[in-house]
């Protein structure tokens, strides 16, 4: 059967952390994985039925955390962890070692990451051409063993960074230029179950990967809590016209068009220094105004958003 990832997209302060930690139970095991050190510590202090750890130093004799994270999934432990740390599971992931692991994923995981742009003659020439990589109809990359052999006489020319993550078996060619980093399919199938805390999930990569991989989804939502926040976040803005900025366009052509133009990159920044801004820690609620803050801040068209 094939597993069906679990997508829980509730508005911020919904609560969704503060129930999956009271959700735990102490007949699972658990892998949570957390955007902070300071999320860690507190599901670790709110978890009352599963004993969680987390990867340290020191571990066991463990020099990296990569290495004490080893350690726990080897002796069974439920873990939790940073998103930064999760990739570097893959080889976990391929051995079964996760195949018993609950997998919890607090925010949306970077599905996709531009890493590099090179020039299609160069990827062509050094690194093609040569025999250095292969890539497939997919895109994905594949370094030789001529490049492993020849590594130290090549470091000045190839980047060894492409190199090392083409080994990861993560690596993607767009375009003829551009090298993408994507998240191992594996750490998103080889748990007993996965669950994915987030808000807003559609507007990330994620969903169109999981599509493209044929990965079967669920998405838990509730409109009238969405409606409710929504309604909330409205009362702590107000737009505020900026006339220096009347007329701009800020859409993704304009500002490529612009970018050409010398005066255009100091006319926006230059405006906004002259343009008092209300500190989102001034307003009632801390939660929303932050969210609102990177979600909807500089949406319209010579216009700013004020937390009031």
């Amino acid at each position: 059967m094939t597993l069906k990832i679990t997508i829980k997209d509730y508005p911020c302060g919904y609560g969704k952390t503060t129930k999956m930690i009271k959700s735990l139970s102490s007949n699972e095991k658990y892998l949570i994985v957390l955007p902070t050190l300071d999320e860690i510590t507190r599901v670790i202090n709110g978890s009352k039925h599963v004993k969680l750890l987390t990867p340290e130093l020191g571990l066991d004799g463990a020099t990296t955390k990569k290495e004490a994270l080893q350690t726990l999934v080897l002796a069974g432990k439920s873990i939790a962890i940073t998103h930064a740390l999760f990739s570097s599971l893959k080889g976990f992931a391929k051995e079964g070692l996760l195949s018993d692991y609950n997998i919890i994923i607090d925010e949306v995981p970077e599905a996709v990451k531009s890493t590099y742009y090179l020039s299609r003659e160069s990827i062509q020439e050094f690194y093609i051409g040569t025999g250095y990589i292969t890539v497939d109809n997919d895109g994905f990359i594949t370094a030789s063993d001529k490049w492993c052999s020849k590594n130290k006489q090549v470091s000045d020319t190839l980047l060894e960074s492409i190199r090392i993550q083409a080994k990861k078996g993560h690596l993607f060619l767009a375009g003829g230029s551009t090298f993408l980093s994507v998240l191992p399919e594996i750490l998103l199938t080889s748990g007993k179950s996965v669950c994915i805390l987030s808000y807003k999930t559609s507007g990330s990569y994620l969903l169109p990967y999981l599509k493209k991989l044929s990965i079967p989804y669920l998405v838990e939502s509730d409109i009238e809590a969405e409606k409710k926040f929504l309604n909330s976040a409205a009362t702590l803005i107000t737009v505020k016209d900026i006339p220096s900025l009347s007329g701009t366009k800020l859409t993704y052509g304009a500002q490529k068009e612009g970018m050409s133009v010398p005066s255009y990159y100091s006319k926006i920044p230059t405006a906004l220094k002259k343009h008092e801004v209300t500190s989102p820690s001034e307003c009632a609620d801390r939660e929303h105004s932050h969210y609102m803050q990177k979600r909807l801040l500089g949406r319209g068209q010579g216009q700013v958003g004020c937390f009031c």
